[in-house]
């Protein structure tokens, strides 16, 4: 069934594009008006989009000094790790705070500019270029609504966007008419770049049991770092009305897509169907704590307001609206001509898209050439539309930690030093200061693709408590640990299962290295796990002095007890090679790193594979 429907893509995709440049060819009045889009629906989705990249970077503004600066939690020996070889971001230039301040203005200046229509063609160029910068200096925080938002960019360079209620359409010098639609192959290849996200989605989803049984919404709502005051409510719900919310989501997603092209009645259907899916994402953001996903949907659905909706509101608002198609002549010209050119990279666009998507369901099948893949990722265009898959996943739960002050109390640093509590939290979102802190968190905690970040960001953790924390409320050492909770269906009691991650420890050795392993030899008279717990202890000491190197000495110190005397599956030895990781990534020694990282993964599946034969 996957590969008949993928094949039927790929189908879809090749019959579409010659019936698109056909119709171009001959002006067809039809083809215009189902995948060409009225001036006034791009210019709506223009301001919204603006609005969310202000809202987005007004959000981000507060950790300037956390997550874009060298002496925070990311700098760039480490953010350099997580984007492709091939991507590129101006945030790089600098790990000072007053230059990535300068940026944020910068990006923002562009993006008031892209909202009030001034050299919008420039602007949504700038405007993207800023944000995929800013996205690949911080790839740890990211999630679908980012890759979603600079798609919608770059498609919209495509597009005229400032044709209408803009400062480009008052300098508007030429005498003709601005047209009320304008039709291209970039305005057709956004109409399947708008469908491939949803049914892409869910060919991936489908593979998942819980959306073929029905059970997905439920496992979405109860995703602890996600759920809202509503999600409580919906989590309420008989199972049935559960079930068919999953039905409702695969059917509308499958089949939604289509009804924006549908020849007859074009434009009640089309207006019904935006507010379908402006209505569909924000259920979204109401029961899912989605910050700007459900945002960044919705305007993608504003392309295809038709020129029918835009009638109807000049009825009712006298025309309001329609005055601002100025015809006022002075300083600009606005071409609603698509070139040549232009229709032939939104050809090689729409087809790289239709490329990656295909990727991204079966990597082995579809492994095109690599210049060719490159490319894609220098435009970062990449995408995988694998949100909710798998709802509920490694980041449904809380961390827990249990830190020790120097007057002996014991308190929980996740909830702002209060008393230590395993429980679930009443909302687990809010344990969280935005998207960013969410992300981060739990993919340091929780994600093994991230966890060689985690030594770096528990010494971080020591130090921010104990810069504003003096005397007998000094933080001496602290435990981390991961409450996953994952109820079933009918089962919705369930204790969460508690996994330790992490210790640290937070005062200044005052020892050498020599010093510390002199010791730690004589003290554990041959008792090798003795000393591994004494070595891990010190070196962890180091990392909250940030001393990297010295750490390194003592964690393979550690290493090459622990390997020796127990044995290669051991998990400590698991966390000791997480932590040379991570020190290796800081002080940029990539190739070493990487090498480390694959004796991991051995280890993992070696443990999975013993797990299994026992």
């Amino acid at each position: 069934m996957e590969s008949q429907a993928i094949r039927l893509l790929i189908i879809i995709t090749i019959v579409f594009t010659v019936y698109i440049w056909r119709s171009l060819k001959n002006k067809d009045s039809k083809a215009e008006e189902l995948f060409g889009f009225d001036l006034r629906s791009l210019a709506l989705f223009r301001i919204v989009v603006a609005f969310v990249i202000l809202a987005d970077l007004l959000n981000r503004f507060p950790d300037l000094n956390i997550f874009y600066n060298d002496t925070g939690l990311m700098p760039r020996s480490l953010a350099v790790n997580y984007i492709h070889i091939w991507s590129y971001s101006i945030h790089f230039i600098s790990g000072r705070v007053e230059i990535q301040a300068i940026l944020f203005l910068l990006a923002a200046i562009f993006a008031f500019l892209l909202l009030i229509g001034y050299r919008t063609k420039l602007m949504t160029f700038l405007s993207w270029f800023f944000l995929i910068s800013l996205e690949h200096r911080d790839a740890l925080a990211l999630d679908g609504g980012d890759f979603e938002l600079r798609l919608l960019l770059f498609w919209g360079m495509l597009l005229p966007l400032g044709a209408c209620f803009s400062i480009d359409s008052l300098m508007n010098k030429s005498k003709e008419e601005l047209p009320k639609r304008f039709f291209s192959m970039g305005s057709a290849a956004y109409c399947l770049q708008f469908a491939f996200i949803y049914w892409f989605s869910i060919i991936l989803k489908l593979r998942n049991e819980t959306w073929r049984d029905g059970t997905a919404v439920y496992y979405a709502i109860t995703n602890v770092s996600l759920e809202t005051y509503f999600s409580k409510l919906v989590f309420e719900l008989p199972m049935d009305v559960l079930h068919f919310m999953t039905n409702s989501v695969i059917a509308f997603e499958s089949l939604g897509p289509l009804l924006f092209f549908i020849p007859v009645f074009n434009g009640p259907i089309r207006t019904i169907s935006v507010i379908g899916y402006v209505f569909m994402h924000i259920c979204f953001g109401i029961c899912i704590d989605l910050e700007i996903f459900h945002l960044v949907s919705s305007a993608a659905a504003l392309h295809f307001l038709p020129s029918w909706f835009w009638e109807k509101i000049d009825l009712l608002l006298s025309n309001f609206f329609s005055n601002f198609l100025i015809k006022d002549k002075r300083v600009s010209t606005i071409n609603l001509k698509s070139s040549l050119l232009s229709n032939v990279l939104a050809t090689y666009f729409l087809f790289s898209v239709l490329a990656i998507n295909l990727w991204s369901v079966d990597p082995k099948k579809y492994d095109f050439p690599r210049p060719f893949m490159y490319l894609i990722s220098f435009l970062s265009i990449d995408q995988m539309w694998g949100m909710y898959t798998a709802p509920g996943g490694w980041s449904s739960g809380w961390p827990v930690s249990v830190g020790k002050l120097k007057d002996g109390s014991e308190i929980d640093i996740f909830r702002n030093g209060q008393s230590v509590k395993w429980d679930k939290p009443e909302i687990g979102s809010e344990m969280y200061k935005n998207r960013n802190w969410r992300r981060y968190i739990l993919s340091v905690i929780a994600d093994p693709t991230y966890q060689p970040n985690l030594p770096y960001y528990a010494g971080n953790l020591c130090r921010e408590w104990n810069n504003t924390h003096k005397g007998d409320k000094e933080l001496q050492e602290f435990d981390i640990y991961f409450m996953k909770w994952d109820p079933k269906p009918n089962h919705k009691f369930v204790r969460p299962e508690k996994s330790f991650v992490w210790k640290q420890y937070c005062f200044y050795s005052q020892r050498s290295v020599d010093e510390i392993l002199n010791e730690v030899v004589k003290k554990s008279e041959g008792n090798a796990i003795t000393a591994v717990i004494d070595l891990y202890s010190n070196a962890s000491l180091f990392i909250y002095q940030q001393k990297y190197s010295e750490a390194e000495i003592l964690y393979k110190k550690a290493l090459e007890l622990l390997g020796v005397e127990y044995g290669a599956n051991d998990v400590r030895l698991t966390q000791i090679l997480t932590a040379i990781e991570a020190i290796q990534r800081l002080q940029g020694r990539n190739e070493e790193a990487n090498n480390t990282n694959t004796r991991i993964k051995n280890l993992v599946d070696e443990s999975k594979s013993q797990e299994k034969t026992n």
